[in-house]
């Protein structure tokens, strides 16, 4: 969870819910602000391991809801 935390400081907000990608050529972050809007970055950083991450932010950390990672 470390790389999609560095990665939401820079840009510079947390997601009220999200899941990341990093399977099969498919990497990308979809994650729900606290308006429930959607937003998709098309990439992932490159420390995170493969897998499917489940998330959201809860009392000032981003934690695993599910998926299971490589």
């Amino acid at each position: 969870m470390k790389p999609l935390e560095e990665l939401f400081r820079q840009i510079g907000t947390f997601p009220k819910y999200g899941i990341a990608y990093n399977i099969l050529g498919l990497e990308e972050v979809r994650f729900l602000d606290n308006n429930m809007n959607e937003t998709v970055i098309r990439e992932v950083p490159r420390s995170l391991a493969r897998g499917i991450y489940i998330f959201s932010y809860q009392d000032g950390e981003l934690v695993s809801i599910g998926g299971r990672p490589k």
